[in-house]
């Protein structure tokens, strides 16, 4: 997939340093890197830019999430996250933190988001495949 980079892997500690550069969707690049790489879970963190954001909030009474996009470019605070699978597909479930102008932030789960600028990834690895089921 053009647009990002795999910068180092360390097969003896599972670990992964991917770039992933503008205009790519983070949430379907970290799908991506996972399949390919036959990551069977792991854990994820990243930092950079991005924008057209989607972020929810899950409402356990409902069972259902609120959601609102942030068009504008944002800084990638943080993310953090984990691999698993569903159906044999990876199922990358992760929560960002979002800032914005004049010390604003935003969080959630994060359904979406395209590199603005630059975003830098981790990813510990595990050796363990997670198979996650709907509740």
């Amino acid at each position: 997939m053009e647009g990002i980079k795999v910068i180092n892997i360390n097969k003896t500690t599972g670990q992964y340093l991917i770039r992933l550069d503008c205009g790519i969707e983070v949430v379907s690049a970290l799908s991506h890197i996972a399949q390919k790489h036959k990551i069977p879970s792991g854990s994820i963190t990243a930092l950079g830019a991005v924008k057209d954001a989607t972020l929810g909030w899950f409402h356990p009474d409902t069972k259902q999430y609120t959601k609102e996009v942030f068009p504008e470019p944002l800084e990638l605070v943080g993310l953090t996250g984990n691999i698993a699978y569903m159906d044999n597909q990876p199922a990358i479930h992760i929560h960002a933190v979002l800032g914005g102008t004049k010390g604003k932030t935003y969080a959630g789960h994060l359904f979406s988001a395209t590199v603005a600028v630059l975003v830098e990834v981790t990813i510990l690895g595990g050796d363990v495949s997670i198979q996650r089921k709907k509740d």
